[in-house]
């Protein structure tokens, strides 16, 4: 299980809290710049499976992130 924030040691809330800043920017980018493409070539449920294929993905590699260190 990921622990709340604000129950991480000092170092280890940095860290997290910029991991979730870059990833959230980048993922944004990257949906706004793919979004209209996939909507034109496959309509909506296209745009589904490629949303749906990338949130298993960043579960698979969530769950490969080590435990953080709990104070």
């Amino acid at each position: 299980t990921i622990p709340f924030v604000t129950g991480l040691a000092g170092d280890s809330r940095e860290r997290l809290l910029s991991l979730v800043a870059a990833v959230s920017v980048l993922a944004g980018g990257g949906a706004a710049l793919m979004a209209p493409q996939l909507f034109a070539v496959g309509g909506m449920g296209l745009c589904g499976l490629v949303a749906a294929g990338c949130a298993l993905a960043g579960a698979a590699l969530l769950s490969r992130i080590p435990a953080p260190t709990v104070s």
